[in-house]
């Protein structure tokens, strides 16, 4: 992040992030719910390719 500061650009949405949980005064399961959702996803998804998906 203090490179992105430094250049005065953010790197959306993983910059902006951790700002909005602070600014909006939310919780951080605001946060983490949606990472831990997508990061099963994405695990799901990728042994559904190396399992599943390739009969040939």
């Amino acid at each position: 992040m203090l490179a992105t500061y430094a250049t005065d650009t953010l790197r959306l949405p993983a910059d902006i992030n951790p700002i909005i949980v602070v600014l909006n005064d939310q919780s951080w399961g605001f946060l983490l719910v949606p990472m831990a959702l997508g990061g099963v996803l994405l695990a799901l998804c990728g042994l559904l390719w190396q399992y599943g998906l390739r009969w040939t």
